[in-house]
């Protein structure tokens, strides 16, 4: 498995599980009304904060340049062509 896809996935992974048991526990506390008020608040802020950690922080990456690209791609075995399209469209 490729590190950048095991990293990603260990990064949600804890956000995903937090999601579902908000659901379980909004589902449980609608349904049966069982837990105390103030015990069902601070569970959910900490899940809430547990299924929100990281989201903010996050900057987008800056896209690859073209000689970023080819570099990738040539550690990878693959080639790269580039073509001129403006110079197709003046031949057309």
């Amino acid at each position: 498995m490729p590190p950048s896809i095991l990293r990603a996935y260990t990064e949600a992974l804890p956000r995903i599980l937090a999601a579902e048991s908000l659901r379980t526990i909004r589902d449980t506390l609608i349904g049966t009304g069982n837990m105390k008020r103030l015990t069902a608040q601070q569970q959910i802020r900490k899940l809430e904060r547990q299924a929100n950690r990281g989201i903010q922080r996050r900057k987008p990456r800056a896209a690859a340049t073209l000689e970023q690209a080819q570099a990738i791609y040539a550690n990878m075995g693959i080639g790269v062509r580039v073509v001129d399209t403006d110079a197709d469209a003046a031949q057309d």
